[in-house]
């Protein structure tokens, strides 16, 4: 089953002009974090996550 959620957001981008989706795109990537996390580090901060629990 489609998640109605991709569904919508589909439709929203076919709307849009090639400009508007690359404006978009931009400034959604310019938000993300792309450095990569050690392993080990993210194991760590997940057995923390998972005692707090």
């Amino acid at each position: 089953m489609i998640n109605p959620n991709y569904i919508a957001a589909k439709a929203l981008l076919n709307l849009l002009s090639d400009e508007e989706k690359i404006k978009l795109c931009t400034e959604i990537m310019n938000g993300t974090n792309t450095t990569k996390i050690d392993r080990k580090k993210r194991v760590n901060d997940y057995k923390k996550w998972l005692e707090k629990k």
